[in-house]
């Protein structure tokens, strides 16, 4: 992966594709909708809380699998990988690979 490290409260985060067949083999259709999951690659070192001017420690890890909107973020491709680098704010949920959406 290229050097591209966020800075303060940003995310990046790599998009997961939606599966392409069931757990049964049944194929699914090719879905236009943008992908909402990703993994996170790599986080900046946090950013200032805006309500109380405190430090605040990011709230995701590096290998998380975060829930974020499809309008979020910036879209990043580099050597020919598409990224997402995200605000904080902008990740919704971490998802726990038991409770797979």
């Amino acid at each position: 992966m290229t050097g591209l490290v966020p800075l303060g409260d940003r995310v990046l985060v790599e998009p997961v594709p939606p599966p392409e067949t069931t757990e049964s083999g049944l194929v699914l259709m090719a879905s236009s909708e943008p992908e909402i999951l990703g993994r996170v690659l790599r986080v900046g070192s946090g950013g200032v809380c805006a309500g109380c001017g405190e430090a605040r420690e990011p709230e995701v890890a590096v290998g998380n699998l975060v829930l974020f909107a499809s309008t979020s973020g910036q879209e990043i491709t580099l050597d020919g990988v598409r990224y997402v680098l995200l605000a904080a704010r902008e990740v919704l949920a971490v998802v726990t690979e038991d409770e797979h959406v």
